[in-house]
């Protein structure tokens, strides 16, 4: 991973799935955060350069952007927008279902993003809650074009497979797809969404309706296009975009996460004993104690990872989804952008879970106060200024008052806090032309 490791430092494997693998990386060229993503050895290219193609072509705030398409040593690597957060089926185990209105704004973000794909001739074809991420700022982004078909001489065509529950009966059995399919796969979405709709209002009845035709079995009984099936809904307020953002399960690796084998306590299970329940109290008091002292003699440990040059925001996720606390420190650097960590204490390696983590983030350049420059000789100001990191910029005026070369004025005022290679404008003094002396 050569032509990775050049630009891109991996800091952690964040999901796996039957296709491929997805890390999380650092840019070190533009200083952001990345998701890279490699498929199974196994699996043809084509399935990576067709899902890089089909999100290049996309350009929506509801679909994951994608950065680059990198070779190496024969093996291709997707680079795209790192979101941090969790997914939909996450968010809905900690959350429970959404209101009807709150499900349906929260569809369309989703379904308008399916809606552009077929436009621009492609089907999603897995379209699913694990495949919708939730951001911490609470945007829904849909990922994973994978198994997206592409238009060609009037049909679509792409790799076979689909996710059972949501993937339509015609994908399942392997014959001819079209808009209709993604269509069935957004029924299912919004009935996961919506839940239970035992409410009587009609909204929830409006809801109840399209989810049945989105998802009829028979092509031919489903809404025609992703258009049709928005249009069916009830209308809401337009304002409910975001989802409040993952508590308990942004504190978790994001995107199916990949943990290592911890050894976990002995678990205490219900035994059928013959005896009575005073001594299957006791046994069972006996391998709980047992238990809790095994957990006591052996204290976790999960591997710290080097997160300097990481953005602090990152690196705090990181550091959650570790089941470590996070204690930052704030210092100027005039080399290290704002917001990205300088230092870490412990150094990477093996740590106890539950530590703190100390994290020194750059606030960038420090700022300095703008001196008072005015009755300064140009120089002396130029000079003044130049030592603080600052430019100048200097507009002549007419004074019969004052020495030429003198400053009249300045912008911005004296004791203004800029930082380093900011402008200060200021204004010397010259002579009339029609001045004598």
């Amino acid at each position: 991973m050569d032509a990775i490791k050049d630009r891109y430092r991996l800091v952690r494997r964040v999901g796996e799935g039957g296709a491929g693998v997805v890390y999380q990386a650092a840019d070190a060229l533009l200083g952001r955060t990345v998701a890279i993503k490699a498929l199974h050895q196994r699996l043809a290219v084509d399935l990576l350069r067709g899902e890089g193609r089909s999100l290049a072509r996309l350009n929506h705030p509801n679909v994951v952007s994608v950065h680059d398409l990198v070779e190496d040593r024969g093996r291709w690597y997707l680079i795209l927008e790192y979101v941090d957060g969790c997914h939909l089926d996450q968010w809905l185990a900690e959350h429970g279902p959404l209101r009807p209105e709150h499900a349906v704004e929260t569809f369309r973000c989703v379904a308008r993003a399916v809606q552009q794909a077929h436009q621009l001739g492609i089907l999603h074809c897995d379209i699913k809650p694990a495949n919708v991420l939730v951001s911490v700022s609470g945007e829904v982004k849909l990922t994973d074009f994978t198994l997206a078909h592409l238009l060609a001489a009037g049909s679509f065509r792409g790799p076979g497979g689909g996710s059972a529950g949501y993937a339509a009966p015609e994908q399942m059995a392997g014959l001819a797809v079209d808009e209709r399919t993604d269509v069935y796969a957004l029924g299912a979405l919004l009935r996961r969404l919506a839940g239970s709709l035992e409410q009587a209002s009609e909204p929830p009845r409006q809801i109840e309706v399209t989810i049945a035709r989105a998802t009829a079995p028979n092509p031919e009984d489903r809404y025609p296009t992703v258009e049709a099936m928005l249009a069916s809904l009830p209308d809401g307020n337009g304002q409910v975009t975001r989802l409040a953002s993952c508590s308990t399960v942004s504190d978790l690796t994001r995107v199916d996460p990949i943990t290592r084998q911890e050894k976990q306590p002995a678990r205490v299970r219900w035994l059928a004993l013959p005896t009575g329940g005073l001594a299957a109290a006791a046994v069972l008091a006996s391998v709980a104690a047992f238990s809790h002292f095994t957990a006591q003699a052996s204290p976790v440990r999960v591997t710290l990872p080097d997160l300097v040059t990481s953005q602090s925001r990152s690196a705090q996720l990181i550091v959650h989804s570790l089941a470590l606390r996070d204690r930052l420190h704030r210092a100027y650097s005039p080399t290290v952008p704002s917001g990205t960590v300088m230092r870490q204490q412990p150094a990477p390696g093996p740590v106890l879970k539950g530590s703190t983590i100390d994290l020194v983030v750059s606030e960038g350049p420090r700022p300095v106060a703008v001196p008072d420059l005015r009755s300064m000789s140009q120089a002396a100001a130029v000079g003044a200024l130049r030592r603080l990191g600052l430019k100048v910029a200097i507009q002549t005026e007419d004074s019969i008052s004052h020495d030429s070369g003198t400053i009249l004025g300045q912008s911005p005022a004296a004791q203004t806090r800029l930082l380093p290679g900011a402008t200060v404008t200021v204004t010397v003094s010259t002579k009339p032309w029609y001045w004598p002396f």
